[in-house]
């Protein structure tokens, strides 16, 4: 009897054993699994970033091509007001890398006096000049 309680002790030893393995098994498993989903988070973080940082160059670029389109207009403008008030005066200067033709019939009127076209006076009047 002696040594059938010695097998039967021995047997539950060796069970617990196991038990203890198994469970230490599922801790293990449970770890790695844990691990296992914080890569994939942590991948999936990575594809949403690296999609962000694409839109983003995406929009730069789109940025500087309209900085570069608004400078373009903001020139044409600026070119066509000048020109136009240039014109108003009777006076258009001749656009960058072009000549005057006449340049002697400019020197000619700026020797001249000049004539404006004002209804008013030309100064700011003061009390002593109405009188």
């Amino acid at each position: 009897m002696r040594k059938e309680a010695e097998v039967k002790l021995s047997i539950f030893e060796d069970a617990k054993s196991a038990f203890d393995i198994a469970e230490m098994a599922g801790e293990a498993r449970s770890e790695v699994e844990k691990t296992r989903m914080a890569a994939l988070a942590a991948g999936s973080r990575f594809i949403y970033a690296k999609r962000i940082l694409q839109a983003l160059e995406q929009a730069g670029e789109v940025a500087l091509s309209l900085i570069e389109s608004l400078k373009h207009k903001a020139t044409s403008v600026v070119a066509a007001t000048t020109k136009s008030t240039f014109m108003r005066c009777g006076s258009v200067p001749a656009v960058r890398g072009q000549q005057d033709d006449d340049t002697g019939e400019d020197q000619k009127l700026d020797s001249g006096p000049l004539h404006t076209h004002a209804t008013g006076p030309t100064h700011a009047v003061g009390p002593t000049d109405q009188q």
